[in-house]
């Protein structure tokens, strides 16, 4: 059984390991505590939601990791996955629907079955709906946002599910008791990833998608022991992310980020690497 708990300000973010995900593009919202949703961190938040839990029948959620939540019930199943770094996409039911709701000020306008959100702030988001499925979709302009829509509405949604399980397949099948727990390790690790960008040539991770976004030295080491059960090139990748941000005098910051490198530093972990292996494999 995948991780199924639910709780406020869960992250849900889109992983380097599945495609671009971009530090200065970013799309990263964190579950609701009142309603089955995610609130997405723009300049004006927007949450995306299911209506009224009470009109749900026997709801049961089956899984809720960091890039997909569903939920089942006797009137269907209901589910918001990131198939994108821009875009959710899932499945409702007309009896509950799906909305859309933003913070502040803003102008929606329908074009055709896609209702477009202009923020005026320079984001844009929409939302498209047909036949039980949905594509939810953030941009710089309509264009965008409407093209996103359109290839989401046309995603396998089945597929992308299986797709999504994968990385949890393992340790699922080893019935362990401690098994959900390890899966919800796995998926709050995956999202934690973000792909090469500026000053970062590649793979790299930080503490918090929310609000901690930038590569620490100490968390990197961290994140690389835990990432070493999974995929020991990805755990080295996330070492030598520290050393594409090193000066040329060999100074190397305690934090940094695609367009920015700290001028301070930490006690160095680096010592550890030979321990865990993490160099050399």
């Amino acid at each position: 059984m995948l991780p199924n708990k639910r709780g406020q300000g869960q992250l849900f973010a889109f992983s380097a390991l599945d495609g671009e995900s971009l530090f200065t593009d970013d799309f990263t919202g964190t579950l609701c505590g009142d309603k089955i949703g995610v609130i997405f961190n723009t300049l004006c938040r927007r949450t995306l939601y299911f209506g009224d839990m009470n009109k749900f029948i026997a709801p049961e959620l089956k899984c809720v990791t960091s890039d997909m939540v569903i939920l089942e019930t006797l009137i269907g199943s209901f589910s918001m996955i990131f198939a994108e770094r821009h875009l959710v996409i899932g499945e409702y039911n007309d009896i509950s629907g799906v909305f859309v709701s933003l913070d502040g000020e803003c102008k929606t306008v329908k074009k055709g079955d896609i209702e477009i959100h202009d923020s005026n702030d320079g984001e844009y988001t929409a939302i498209i709906k047909r036949d039980g499925r949905f594509a939810f979709a953030y941009g710089k302009s309509e264009n965008e946002v409407i093209d996103l829509c359109e290839k989401g509405i046309t995603i396998d949604l089945e597929e992308l599910k299986q797709i999504k399980k994968k990385p949890f397949e393992k340790e699922l099948q080893n019935n362990d008791r401690y098994a959900q727990l390890y899966a919800k390790c796995i998926s709050v690790m995956r999202s934690q990833l973000y792909s090469p960008e500026g000053n970062i040539k590649r793979i790299w991770s930080t503490p918090d998608r929310l609000p901690h976004r930038n590569m620490w030295l100490w968390d990197s080491v961290f994140h690389a022991i835990g990432h070493r059960h999974l995929d020991a090139k990805l755990a080295q990748n996330l070492i030598l992310a520290l050393f594409d941000v090193q000066r040329e005098d060999g100074f190397i910051p305690h934090m940094a980020r695609p367009d920015y490198i700290s001028d301070i530093t930490q006690p160095h972990v680096f010592a550890c690497f030979r321990n865990y292996s993490l160099i050399f494999l």
